[in-house]
């Protein structure tokens, strides 16, 4: 007798312990397609970058660097929910990292608010940071995305992405 049970355990255990994604169902019930393994690679990638940085998201979208939540006097929650509401409006020049990527750079941060606001959705909304990720590597980083479709190891994306996009 198969106990399915432990061997989908097994798989997500290598999946979370290696990085692997693997395309259908998991556990969680999301559905993973190519697009979106290619997206938390990715984001995997800027979040270790981040770790370096001593700036890291913590993987969620939501995150406001840290040490701008004292200078600014909101926590996450706040902070986000302050600028999606209009009450905070220099969101895209205060130089705090926010979300995923840690987006900090003031054009990028336009861009991904404006992306935000042309889908009606929340600066913190993860999968529509994950699509504005995507977008941004499609367009203004095409050669961090060929790495990181093809990487010779997954150490060397967060290298490619350093000399590709902060460089």
């Amino acid at each position: 007798m198969i106990h399915y049970d432990f061997i989908e355990h097994f798989i997500n255990e290598l999946a979370e312990k290696y990085h692997i994604f693997f395309l259908g169902g998991t556990a969680s019930g999301k559905y993973v397609t190519e697009r979106s393994a290619m997206q938390m690679t990715a984001v995997y990638c800027c979040v270790r970058i981040s770790w370096w940085n001593d700036a890291e998201s913590g993987l969620r979208a939501n995150n406001l660097q840290n040490s701008f939540e004292k200078k600014l006097g909101m926590d996450d929650e706040a902070y986000t929910l302050a600028v999606d509401m209009g009450a905070y409006g220099n969101f895209i020049r205060d130089g705090a990292g926010y979300g995923l990527a840690q987006w900090t750079f003031w054009s990028r941060k336009q861009g991904i608010f404006e992306f935000a606001k042309s889908r009606g959705k929340s600066i913190g909304d993860l999968q529509m940071q994950l699509d504005f990720l995507w977008k941004e590597l499609m367009m203004s980083y095409q050669a961090v995305l060929t790495v990181l479709q093809n990487p010779s190891s997954l150490s060397h994306c967060p290298l490619s992405i350093i000399v590709g996009v902060l460089l």
